[in-house]
C-alpha cells in the first residue's frame, strides 16, 4: 500500500458524497460544520462519545453536566436551576451578591450559622425561639412603637444587673395587679427628684414600718376611732380630749 507523504490539498476545494471542503479549508458535513473559529451542529444533530450524547444544539448531555470541573467565568442569560442531590457551595475568595429586580424567596436555609454578618429587613417575623446572644448592644431606635406581648411570662433583666428605664414609665393596666415584691435582701427605693403623689394605697397594712412626714392630714368621719392606741388621732379628737381632761380633771 502506498502511503501519502503530503497532506491532501486542493486550491479549489473538494466535494465528495459525504463532505465538502471549500476553498478556505472549512469542512462541511451533513450534520457538522467546522471552520477555523467554530464548530456548528445542524438541527437535530449531536456530538456523542461511545453512544452517549455530549452536545446538541439545545442542551448538554448527562455525561457532560455530571463531570466535575472549574469555571473561570460564567454568564447565564436565561433561567438557572440548581437542583441536585449533592451540596451547592458558594465560597469565592471575593464577594457574593444576590440582588434580583423583583422580590424572591430564601427558604429552609440557615443564615449566618457559622460566620454571621449584618442584616437589614423591612419586616422581620419569627415563628420559633428568638435569642439575642452576643457581646454587642441591642437597640430599637424606631420612630414608631414597640409592642412586646407574649402569651407566657415576660422576664426582663438578670439578677445582680441594673436595668435602666430612661423615659416615662406608664403602667395603666385594666383589672390587673402590679406587684413589686423583691425576695431575700432586695429592697425598693422610690425617691423622685420632685414631689410626687401616692393615692388610693394602704401603707403598712400587713407589715408596718416606720414613716416620716413633714405634714400629716387625717380624715375620719368617726372621731372615736382614735381611741385605739395603735392608731393615730385626728387634730380635733386630740383637742376635744384635752379639753375634757382639763374640765374633768382626768
Amino acid at each position: 500500500m502506498t502511503t501519502a507523504s503530503k497532506l491532501f490539498r486542493s486550491s479549489h476545494g473538494y466535494i465528495s458524497p459525504y463532505f465538502v471542503v471549500d476553498v478556505d479549508g472549512n469542512l462541511i458535513t451533513k450534520t457538522l460544520t467546522i471552520t477555523g473559529r467554530r464548530l456548528e451542529l445542524t438541527s437535530g444533530a449531536s456530538l456523542s462519545y461511545n453512544g452517549t450524547d455530549l452536545l446538541s444544539p439545545t442542551s448538554l448531555g448527562s455525561s457532560v453536566v455530571n463531570i466535575l470541573g472549574t469555571l473561570t467565568g460564567l454568564n447565564v442569560a436565561g433561567n438557572v436551576s440548581l437542583a441536585g442531590t449533592g451540596t451547592i457551595s458558594l465560597t469565592p475568595t471575593g464577594t457574593v451578591t444576590v440582588n434580583p429586580t423583583v422580590t424572591g424567596n430564601i427558604d429552609n436555609v440557615n443564615i449566618g450559622a457559622a460566620t454571621p454578618r449584618t442584616g437589614k429587613f423591612t419586616t422581620l417575623q419569627t415563628l420559633n425561639n428568638v435569642v439575642f446572644d452576643g457581646t454587642g448592644n441591642i437597640s430599637f431606635p424606631t420612630s414608631g412603637s414597640v409592642t412586646i406581648a407574649p402569651l407566657g411570662t415576660l422576664t426582663i433583666g438578670t439578677a445582680g444587673i441594673s436595668n435602666s428605664l430612661l423615659g416615662n414609665i406608664l403602667a395603666t393596666t385594666l383589672d390587673q395587679v402590679i406587684n413589686f415584691s423583691p425576695l431575700g435582701t432586695g429592697t425598693i427605693t422610690i425617691n423622685p427628684a420632685t414631689t410626687g403623689t401616692l393615692d388610693n394605697v394602704t401603707i403598712g397594712n400587713t407589715t408596718a414600718r416606720a414613716g416620716k412626714f413633714t405634714n400629716v392630714t387625717l380624715n375620719s368621719s368617726d372621731e372615736q376611732w382614735g381611741s385605739n392606741r395603735s392608731q393615730a388621732v385626728t387634730k380635733r379628737y386630740a383637742e376635744n380630749s384635752t379639753m375634757i381632761a382639763y374640765f374633768t380633771g382626768s
